[in-house]
């Protein structure tokens, strides 16, 4: 059995802001810094005497920068559900002379963004249409039980404005994918 790893507060804090802020996962943080996940885990938060677990600064460190990466993503993805708009440097000659003019180029929102944002955002509004599942084998179910599938999905389209089957057909296996098979 090795040496347990040593924790330096003023080493290891920054290192591991420095590597979560680039996206690294607490098992790629763990490689880095040559420890285990397990190690990772015991950094980040202190046991006080009453059994009380807080963060520790480690763990603030690295809950700081996963929390300002995360936010630049959602920005991010914000932006692509919304649209936006960008100014880009445009160099031309004219005349023999090599110039710079400011053009504006525009980004249309995008709709599998806008999706997944109010998905995860709003999600008892906007439910994603392709969270169920419907299998159902031939004879396995009897005619009481067809009878409240079909009033679920006829509850479903109310609510959602989804079209989903009218009629529960045995044979087909109803699934998330659509017509082109994604």
């Amino acid at each position: 059995m090795g040496r347990k790893p040593v924790y330096r507060k003023e080493y290891h804090d920054p290192w591991a802001w420095s590597l979560a802020s680039r996206g690294c996962t607490d098992i790629e943080i763990a490689e880095a810094m040559g420890v285990s996940r397990k190690t990772i885990s015991e950094w980040k938060y202190i046991t006080h005497a009453d059994g009380t677990r807080v963060l520790s600064s480690f763990g603030e460190a690295l809950a700081n920068a996963k929390e300002a990466i995360d936010s630049q993503v959602e920005n991010a993805l914000f932006k692509r559900a919304c649209g936006f708009s960008v100014s880009e440097r445009e160099q031309y000659t004219e005349d023999g002379k090599r110039k710079v003019r400011l053009k504006e180029r525009h980004f249309p929102p995008e709709v599998r963004a806008a999706e997944m944002w109010l998905y995860n955002r709003q999600s008892g509004r906007w439910k994603s249409p392709r969270s169920t599942v419907v299998n159902v084998i031939a004879g396995s179910i009897t005619a009481e039980a067809e009878t409240v599938i079909a009033q679920i999905f006829s509850q479903a389209r109310e609510e959602s404005g989804l079209i989903a089957p009218a009629i529960i057909d045995p044979q087909i296996e109803y699934t998330d994918e659509d017509d082109n098979g994604q």
